[in-house]
């Protein structure tokens, strides 16, 4: 593995125009309608920023305008025909939708960068991924990004397996080929997934981490039926 940064930066959440630009761009980078809405750092109207967020990505791409159902897990049921991911952090919302078919799967993630640091993401990150933390310009945003990454992932692969219980973080494997992110399911979790190997993109910049990961964007052209997909589970 080798250490590389995120392609781009985004601006920070006090920039609300050009972060909803940037957002909105990765979501056309994946074939997906891309929402944002910002609301109390403290959470206390996730609610409201999440139906903002997941109408405005429903509205992109002519999905139904409403936020998902759950189902008895948790998991979000999306409208059929479609799967999507949501995120909370630090007062923002992003919510990715994608036509649904076999395969297919994205997550969305949004972490504080810097938040993880090395000590404690030793209890997540495989020795190698510890290495190019410690090997990077900035050990805990590195961290951080490659705990996003895993997050997505797990995300993106439960919205084609079902809920995914007691997934082991070292079973999510994050390397950087150049300047983009591939993920693989390693372990017992690569028994427990159909799609492997998915791929991701990062932004960084202030105090945010932005990261998606899935299939390619070519996977969501045909549409399947019934509830799919997963996020929003903090």
């Amino acid at each position: 593995m080798s250490v590389r940064p995120p392609r781009a930066r985004i601006a920070a959440p006090d920039d609300p125009d050009a972060l909803a630009a940037t957002w909105r761009a990765i979501g056309a980078r994946w074939g997906a309608g891309a929402g944002i809405a910002f609301g109390s750092p403290d959470g206390s109207d996730r609610r409201t920023a999440r139906a903002a967020a997941v109408s405005e990505a429903a509205d992109a791409v002519g999905a139904p305008p409403r936020a998902p159902e759950h189902e008895a897990d948790g998991r979000p049921c999306w409208p059929a025909g479609w799967t999507g991911s949501v995120s909370h952090r630090a007062g923002v919302t992003i919510a990715l939708l994608r036509r649904a078919g076999p395969g297919v799967a994205v997550g969305v993630d949004v972490e504080e960068t810097g938040a993880l640091s090395v000590a404690e993401a030793a209890l997540v990150l495989s020795p190698a991924e510890l290495e190019d933390c410690r090997a990077a310009a900035d050990p805990a945003a590195h961290a951080t990004v490659t705990w996003s990454v895993k997050e997505a992932a797990f995300k993106a692969w439960s919205t084609v397996a079902g809920g995914l219980a007691g997934v082991d973080p070292l079973d999510i494997a994050v390397d950087w080929v150049g300047y983009e992110v591939v993920v693989a399911a390693v372990g017992p979790l690569a028994r427990r997934v159909a799609t492997p190997a998915l791929v991701g993109d990062v932004r960084v910049g202030g105090p945010l981490t932005l990261a998606v990961v899935g299939t390619p964007a070519s996977r969501g052209a045909s549409a399947a039926r019934g509830c799919s997909g997963v996020g929003d589970r903090r």
